[in-house]
């Protein structure tokens, strides 16, 4: 029995193992299939988002040429007016206000009571029943606007479809003396191109149609001046219901629109409340370009982001991780279940077979190599009761030969165990060889690899910034381009449009030359030809187009000791400190610059005292296409290349730069050249 159970026991061993080993690789394969198809489902869904996203730019697009045409026409009515003969009755309310009823299908005007009533207010409003038509057309041809109207600056409108004044004022949402022209609606137009349009931020309307935003544009006479404003109210509802149009297949994801500002414009109701989304958390969202994970309501969140260009807006989707895998989980669990009972039962009968054939196989076992035992038992027993007995001489001889070979096989084997022990020294201190060896070739392959995934990240952050900073003028230069070829622009504007697409193509002219120079510098192809010069000589040179220049303040110290450097990227050098200097300086300070001998360095100072330098983007200022806060800066041309080029050339002179800024002391760059010792 005892033979018996210690044969079943490495059976069992095996049979737990094979079933733990089973489910623990088909757990594995789960896990893995899941990370697959959440990867696979969040793609798509990225995807989607962009499709989504240039579907409701192309719709937005359209609201804007739209509107762009309705105000050329006004604009022309307004330069040309026609004589307008139709009746208009008036009424009067309760409140003050003067307006035009009506109950069928068309536009009508009104008056804020804020302006006196005057003939010149009733016929620029009553010339706009030209525009009803256009104002119809969009209102029915867009099922996301809700309304179309013309606002003068003292509070006249003409608007489709038609106001109930007395409805509004009466539910006391519209007041007697309201001026219109302090309403988000009329405000919207950029103040520093009113021929362009507008998106407000949504905003509670003077009447019963509650949360709003507008698309606005200003409406100009023929000398310029701003008279009304043009637009289209799109209810936030309305913006649910008509550029929000997704379904999801989880439950809880939703989509979020929100404005340049990170303000929700429309959501899904059924979801999360978008004030549970701090304003830090959709600009982290919208930064990012891969799918942003978030916790938010104890619940683990992927949120994708894709901008909406002509509005400045963006689309974000939320998907809850544990709903993606929910499905899989639950096919996973059943498939586990059901090969667990599967592989059970086969392991059941597996074991049946295997206990009886190692039964009789036991059996077998324990009668031929007992038989031997019990004959010398029997024989030393009958020994012990003084009986003279005698074993087959062949047996004795075999069991001497078997003493006599386990002696020779002991000492072989100690014999073996040295040489073993001997070997096993050899090779240990081998394998230590070979290991200090492949952990040097593991460090090296490392080091490698990491240079080669920097190398691969600068590539792809360089083709998105450079696609990114020619983008904004080939689009630019495409729309004038287009607005010529549509008649958009008059002739005599033709020239002011041509210079503005020239001042385009050189900024990208620029932005090739400064890529193809740092290219150069950075791969050796532009060889640096190093000269000695005394370092104030070489300043003094290169400074001398800057002595002229009231706002630059230079100090250069006399006798200052040799410097080995290339004057022509040296003088390159220079410029590009002094020119980003001038450029976010304050134009009623100096830019001062100085050269000084400072422990065996040379150091060329840069001052300015312009806005400070956040301390998070200090770090970055010498990356490629970096410009520290672009939304703030737009107005400074530049393309985020010149610090770069300083950067590779002060390398490329053993020479180290570094940068300061804080509020009190303003901004300074100062650079570090190497002096030449009078032995070397």
């Amino acid at each position: 029995m005892t033979l018996l159970t210690i044969s079943l026991l490495p059976f069992i061993f095996i049979c737990y193992f094979m079933i733990d080993r089973t489910q623990e690789a088909i757990a594995n394969i789960s896990e893995e299939v899941t990370d697959d198809v959440v990867e696979h489902v969040v793609h798509l869904y990225d995807e989607n988002i962009k499709d989504q996203a240039r579907a409701l730019d192309m719709q937005l697009l359209a609201y804007k040429n739209q509107l762009l045409q309705l105000r050329t026409f006004t604009e022309q009515m307004i330069e040309h007016p026609q004589a307008f003969d139709e009746t208009v009755a008036l009424i009067e309310s309760e409140g003050g206000f003067i307006w035009e009823p009506t109950d069928d299908d068309r536009s009508n005007i009104g008056f804020s009571a804020i302006s006196p009533f005057s003939n010149e207010r009733m016929q620029l409003v009553a010339q706009t029943k030209w525009l009803e038509p256009a104002m119809k057309q969009v209102v029915d041809g867009y099922e996301a606007i809700v309304a179309s109207y013309f606002i003068t600056g003292d509070s006249s409108w003409r608007i489709y479809p038609p106001l109930d004044v007395e409805k509004e004022y009466d539910g006391q949402f519209l007041q007697a003396m309201i001026d219109l022209s302090k309403q988000p609606f009329y405000t919207a137009p950029p103040s520093n191109d009113p021929k362009m349009v507008g998106w407000t931020t949504p905003y509670i309307d003077t009447t019963h149609r509650n949360e709003m935003f507008s698309l606005v544009t200003a409406v100009n006479d023929k000398s310029g001046e701003q008279i009304g404003v043009l637009g289209f109210d799109i209810q936030t509802d309305e913006a649910l219901k008509h550029l929000l149009t997704l379904e999801f297949k989880e439950a809880s994801s939703f989509a979020l629109l929100t404005d340049a500002s990170f303000q929700p414009i429309a959501h899904h109701p059924s979801t999360i409340q978008p004030g549970r989304l701090t304003e830090q958390t959709l600009r982290q969202i919208v930064s990012t370009h891969e799918p942003w994970i978030e916790r938010v309501d104890e619940y683990e969140r992927v949120f994708l982001s894709a901008p909406i260009e002509q509005s400045g807006w963006h689309l974000i989707f939320s998907i809850r991780t544990d709903e993606i895998v929910q499905d899989i989980h639950q096919f996973t669990d059943r498939q586990l279940a059901h090969n667990e009972q599967v592989l059970i039962e086969q392991l059941l009968w597996i074991s049946i077979a295997t206990l009886l054939l190692v039964i009789v196989c036991a059996i077998a076992m324990w009668k031929s190599f007992t038989k031997p035992v019990h004959e010398i038992v029997e024989g030393m027993e009958r020994m012990q009761d003084g009986t003279v007995t005698s074993i087959a001489p062949q047996q004795l001889e075999e069991f001497e030969d078997v003493r006599q070979a386990f002696h020779t096989m002991n000492r072989k084997m100690n014999d073996l165990l040295m040489n073993y022990r001997t070997l096993n020294a050899d090779l240990e201190h081998k394998v230590d060889e070979r290991t200090e060896q492949l952990e040097e070739m593991n460090r090296s392959l490392s080091v490698a690899n990491e240079q080669l995934i920097r190398a691969d990240e600068q590539r792809s952050k360089l083709l998105a910034n450079l696609a990114h900073d020619l983008k904004t003028p080939i689009t630019l230069t495409l729309g004038y381009m287009e607005a010529i070829e549509d008649g958009m622009i008059s002739p005599d504007r033709y020239d002011t449009y041509f210079d503005r697409m020239r001042t385009h193509l050189q900024s990208m002219t620029k932005l090739m030359k400064n890529m193809a120079e740092l290219n150069d510098i950075e791969t050796s192809k532009q060889l640096f030809n190093f000269e000695r010069f005394r370092a104030d000589d070489l300043f003094h040179k290169l400074l001398t187009p800057f002595h002229d220049q009231a706002n630059i303040s230079i100090t250069i110290d006399e006798r200052l000791p040799m410097i080995q450097a290339d004057p022509h990227y040296v003088q390159r050098l220079v410029y590009n400190l002094v020119d980003n200097a001038l450029k976010y300086g304050t134009s009623d300070q100096f830019v001062r610059i100085s050269v000084r001998e400072q422990r065996d360095v040379v150091q060329l100072i840069v001052h300015n005292d312009g806005r400070p330098i956040d301390p998070e983007a200090l770090p970055y200022v010498f990356d490629r296409f970096y410009r520290v806060d672009r939304s703030r800066n737009s107005e400074k041309k530049g393309n985020g290349l010149g610090l770069a080029i300083v950067k590779e050339i002060v390398e490329a002179h053993d020479a180290s730069i570094s940068v300061t800024s804080d509020e009190r002391r303003g901004t300074t760059f100062t650079v570090c050249f190497p002096t030449i010792k009078k032995d070397e």
